[in-house]
């Protein structure tokens, strides 16, 4: 019916697409990290979803259903950023491969699906938002559950137009993405010959309309918050009853007087109470009752290839081309040990804070740099939360290290060795060194001063 048949579609792009990484085995950009304009145009043509385009001349953000499996892949831990060579980059398949290809057709949309809806990276995907995007995505979805399927969306029956408009211009990239899932169809503006768009307020689509099985789904999950499914990626700003206030307001346009509007908001919100306070049930459990009977029984639980080691890496932390330290050390130890290591590898005193900067590889604007901080800052990141294993380090990545954010010591890391598989020492260790350390505080200690300090001598009675 028409539910296997939106599930097939969208199953059926994701298996073009990493048929086409399995056996072109694509090289990633050296400077974005991303799939090249020859490959995206490959790719496009083997899709349902595909953009109307008839040369290879756009980058990887002009193919939505593309730029969403680019990231479904690596966010589901199907796939992973590996070395090809001694300096290319490739997006290769997991171990978590093998529990995938064994689930029906069902299954693979729901964990495609779950991992979309709990994990993708809204916020970065959608700055002009910002911290709103939760309320957007909420008011999406409880305006497509409370719409007739095949009713196009219009300006003047919304309740908040400028919300509206954004469906068709700021959250086009929302828009796209409920499309590849099945959720609604749309109607693209066509840009005249040799036209480029610099306005990205500007109008994408003429019309927006949500499918039978848009509908269905939604109405399903406007039960929680996007809040709710994703409380470790989402900052909430909002307490428990704004959060769900602002999945309230895609009703509106049903309602003829604002009195009516709030009156029946009161309502609701006390029915809801009881609801709101349960815990989540797995995905493919929530959505069973969707699917024919039987249809979801089995999921894809991702296996960390550390789980039997405890993980190998080498690095070669350089002051300056002529002064570095490889440091071999233990995929289980935090970035703060390394941060240790490094201290004593170079004969400083650590008593500054500090940062890493990881470079994202596929990702851009704030998402491209993930921070970790010192724990003292007290910041989002945390050095001592994250082990060196979590962060699927890769060959030939490269990481900067800035110590004393006064005097500004730049470390550049670049990871020679990453095998899960080996087991790392039990503690951290300068495997290789060149040039000698530079003092940390220069010449402003006197040697004589200092010993004349510690001895406790002074000038003063």
């Amino acid at each position: 019916g028409a539910l296997s048949a939106t599930v097939q579609d969208t199953v059926s792009d994701f298996q073009a697409f990493i048929h086409y990484l399995d056996t072109e085995r694509p090289k990633l950009t050296k400077r974005t990290g991303r799939l090249s304009k020859k490959d995206l145009f490959a790719i496009n043509v083997l899709l349902k979803h595909k953009k109307d385009l008839i040369e290879p001349s756009a980058t990887q953000d002009a193919y939505p259903s593309i730029r969403l499996m680019f990231e479904l892949a690596q966010l589901s831990k199907l796939y992973t950023i590996q070395p090809m060579g001694k300096s290319s980059l490739i997006l290769g398949r997991s171990i978590n491969m093998d529990a995938y290809e064994k689930l029906n057709v069902f299954e693979k949309y729901v964990y495609l699906f779950e991992t979309f809806w709990t994990k993708y990276d809204f916020e970065a995907e959608l700055p002009y938002a910002g911290h709103f995007v939760p309320d957007l995505i909420n008011q999406t979805v409880v305006l497509f559950a409370s719409m007739k399927a095949g009713e196009p969306l219009e300006r003047k029956k919304m309740f908040s137009e400028d919300y509206y408009k954004l469906l068709f211009s700021d959250l086009s990239a929302l828009t796209h993405y409920f499309g590849f899932f099945g959720l609604c169809d749309y109607v693209e503006i066509e840009a005249t010959a040799g036209q480029r768009k610099t306005d990205r307020r500007a109008d994408v689509f003429l019309s927006i309309t949500p499918t039978n099985w848009g509908v269905a789904l939604c109405d399903a999950l406007k039960s929680y918050s996007i809040r709710k499914w994703r409380q470790e990626t989402f900052v909430s700003y909002e307490s428990p009853f704004s959060d769900w206030l602002m999945r309230q307001y895609g009703l509106a346009h049903h309602y003829d007087k604002k009195e009516t509007f709030v009156e029946t908001l009161k309502k609701k919100h006390k029915e809801s109470t009881l609801s709101d306070q349960k815990v989540l049930p797995p995905m493919v459990t929530f959505l069973a009752r969707l699917f024919p009977p039987g249809a979801l029984i089995n999921t894809v639980i991702p296996v960390d290839p550390m789980s039997t080691s405890t993980g190998l890496f080498e690095l070669q932390v350089a002051l300056s081309p002529d002064v570095w330290r490889t440091i071999r050390i233990s995929g289980e130890e935090t970035m703060e040990t390394l941060h240790g290591a490094i201290q004593f590898a170079f004969e400083f005193d650590s008593d500054h804070l500090y940062a890493f900067y990881l470079k994202l590889p596929g990702k851009k604007g704030r998402a491209s740099e993930f921070i970790i901080d010192a724990p003292y800052c007290q910041d989002e990141h945390p050095a001592d939360e994250f082990t060196l294993a979590e962060l699927n380090l890769f060959v030939g990545q490269r990481i900067t290290y800035n110590f004393d954010f006064g005097d500004e010591w730049r470390f550049d890391i670049k990871v020679l060795k990453a095998d899960v598989n080996a087991e790392g020492p039990e503690n951290p260790e300068i495997i290789e060194e060149k040039g000698k350390a530079p003092s940390q505080y220069g010449d402003f200690w006197d040697e004589d001063e200092d010993e004349d300090y510690e001895d406790g001598d002074d000038d003063e009675d």
